[in-house]
C-alpha cells in the first residue's frame, strides 16, 4: 500500500464554514499549515 504523503491544503470556503460550525477554528489554521 502507498503511503500518504502530508501536502499543504488550501481549504474551500464551504470546509472552513464546516470547521466553524463544528467549533473547529483551531484546525482550519492547522490544516492550511500543514507540511
Amino acid at each position: 500500500s502507498r503511503t500518504k504523503k502530508i501536502q499543504p491544503v488550501y481549504l474551500m470556503p464551504e470546509v472552513k464554514d464546516w470547521l466553524v460550525r463544528l467549533g473547529r477554528e483551531d484546525l482550519i489554521e492547522v490544516m492550511e499549515c500543514t507540511i
